[in-house]
């Protein structure tokens, strides 16, 4: 499943990621690629939690949803996650 992930520059070495899908889940992280990395082990988590507790998983939103919404970020896209988790 694919959700969509909004990167903000904080500051020239800090990204602010957010996951909209999970209640909007929020991390820090420095540069884009551990932004992917973070992100995807974040929602496994979240999704694990989920399963454990037998609460349902959020459906995945698209990135053209968040797209207009978040013109201050530099990055709006997607990470790609196993729901099996």
């Amino acid at each position: 499943m694919e959700y969509p992930i909004i990167v903000f520059m904080d500051d020239e070495n800090t990204c602010r990621v957010l996951v909209p899908d999970f209640k909007n889940l929020t991390f820090m992280c420095s540069g884009l690629e551990e932004a992917f990395e973070k992100a995807k082990q974040e929602i496994e988590n979240k999704i694990r939690n989920l399963n454990a507790q037998g609460k349902n998983i959020p459906p995945a939103s698209t990135r053209e949803q968040y797209v207009t919404r978040y013109l201050d970020a530099i990055l709006v896209n997607q990470v790609t996650v196993d729901v099996m988790t």
